[in-house]
C-alpha cells in the first residue's frame, strides 16, 4: 500500500455485459486544500502556464512627431 495522501495509479476493471466486455478507468487523487489551491495558482510555473495559453496579437508600433504629440496633448479636454 502506498503513503498516506500518495496519489494511487490509475486501475482497470473489466465489466460484463451481456458478452462485451467494457474497459473502464479510474482514478484517485487527494483532496486539496482551498489554502493549497490557492498557492497552486498562485505559483509562478500556474501564472507562465496561463500565459502562454493567452491569444496574443502582434502590436504594430506608431511612430509621431513630437509637434503632433504636443498639438494633440494640448487640444485634449484636460481632466481636473
Amino acid at each position: 500500500a502506498g503513503a498516506a495522501g500518495a496519489a494511487a495509479a490509475p486501475s482497470s476493471v473489466l465489466k460484463e455485459d451481456s458478452s462485451n466486455l467494457i474497459r473502464i478507468t479510474t482514478s484517485v487523487r487527494t483532496r486539496e486544500t482551498e489554502r493549497q489551491a490557492e498557492l497552486r495558482q498562485q505559483s509562478h510555473a500556474h501564472l507562465r502556464r496561463r500565459e502562454e495559453e493567452e491569444r496574443w496579437r502582434p502590436a504594430q508600433p506608431v511612430v509621431a512627431s513630437a509637434a503632433s504629440l504636443v498639438a494633440s496633448a494640448l487640444s485634449a479636454p484636460s481632466e481636473l
